[in-house]
């Protein structure tokens, strides 16, 4: 191999070198988060964030399906540390598992309560969904934390619900801004 070949060898290996350290720092910065936080919505001076108490936003069983049980829990907070109100939030289901025969006899509730005394929507007693879906649209103001608990239940019909005996459940809780679909 001749000299020239050598340097123009170790010139790419160096530069390639540079380009993937660039790229791995770039990454590692734009990825970063706070350990609870899963994502974060922003406009221009509207930044919000959601947060999970136990670090995730996985909804899945608790306990065994057992007729007339809570089933699972979530408690998160959606934070506003923006310096204006960000209309227009959507709190969603993804990454759903749902494997029940009898699917509508799953439902879900949730409340909101916000921490300045305004109002943010719940949902009221819904079926677990079997694909992506929007659980509710807010509003929140600068500085304010919404916090929600969102409850499953396994509602016993007063049927033989032994069908679902081993079957699971399984969803993502999010947020994005109403521009994006949830799909």
């Amino acid at each position: 191999m001749t000299n020239k070949k050598r340097i123009t060898l170790c010139i790419t290996v160096i530069i390639l070198i540079f380009l993937a350290i660039i790229g791995l720092t770039y990454g590692y910065y734009m990825t970063k988060v706070n350990n609870k936080s899963i994502s974060r919505v922003g406009g221009d001076f509207a930044d919000i964030s959601i947060y999970f108490s136990d670090g995730n936003g996985l909804v899945k069983p608790d306990k065994v399906l057992k007729p007339g049980n809570v089933v699972g829990t979530k408690e998160f907070s959606v934070v506003n540390n923006g310096d204006l109100k960000f209309d227009n939030y959507i709190v969603f289901f993804d990454k759903i598992t749902n494997t029940l025969v009898n699917s509508n006899d799953l439902v879900y509730e949730l409340t909101c309560s916000s921490n300045k005394g305004g109002s943010c929507n719940g949902k009221s007693e819904t079926a677990f969904p079997t694909t992506s879906s929007v659980i509710v649209y807010n509003s929140i103001d600068s500085g304010e934390t919404q916090k929600y608990s969102l409850t499953v239940t396994f509602k016993d019909n007063g049927k033989d619900q032994s069908a679902d005996m081993g079957k699971t459940f399984m969803g993502r809780v999010n947020i994005t801004d109403a521009i994006n679909n949830v799909k």
